[in-house]
């Protein structure tokens, strides 16, 4: 199991109404509290019938609540009320993971690597319409978050490949050599 996010959690917090849910959050919650990322747990894999994580309608609703009531306002970085901006190495922030509507775990982290600055440890990538599998998902994520400095024009080899993760690497502008007994996927 691979885990996107990690934190210090300071436990659950439970009630009929978002509200309450707040309120029972402004107890827990740390005065010097820079951002709030807010996300719901994974309801299927990623990929599973066309399921994708990300930040969803709930929690950027769930956010918006929190900013409202958030006891410690004034601590808050200038963009903590974009629910989807990424945080800055160094901020302190609230980790809200919404479990139902009526349950939440609460924790909190600092940003220091770069999953740690996205809600949830999820970028915000979206599949380009030319892509022929998620793999371009999983490659592009993996560049993001490791910064491997590859310039293009770089050589590099892509193993079991199929065509797929291999467009990621070819829109930045490497060249790809694709290895694989399978059928290659058809230029686009």
């Amino acid at each position: 199991m691979f885990a996107r996010a990690y934190g210090f959690s300071l436990g659950k917090i439970e009630g009929s109404q978002p509200t309450s849910l707040c309120v029972r959050l402004g107890n827990l919650q740390r005065p010097d509290i820079q951002r709030i990322h807010v996300w719901e747990k994974d309801r299927f894999a990623p990929g599973h019938h066309g399921y994708e994580p990300g930040i969803t309608a709930a929690a950027v609703e769930t956010h918006e609540l929190l900013l409202k009531q958030c006891p410690s306002a004034r601590s808050l970085a200038r963009y903590a009320g974009d629910p989807c901006r990424p945080a800055r190495p160094g901020e302190l922030i609230l980790d809200c993971i919404l479990l139902s509507p009526n349950q939440w775990w609460i924790g909190y982290h600092r940003a220091r690597s770069i999953p740690s600055c996205h809600p949830g440890g999820m970028m915000a990538l979206e599949m380009p319409p030319e892509a022929v599998s998620r793999a371009w998902l999983k490659m592009e994520e993996a560049l993001r978050w490791s910064q491997l400095p590859i310039p293009g024009g770089t050589y590099c080899r892509d193993r079991q490949c199929a065509g797929r993760a291999s467009q990621a690497l070819l829109a930045r502008g490497l060249i790809v050599t694709g290895i694989d007994p399978a059928e290659m996927a058809p230029p686009c």
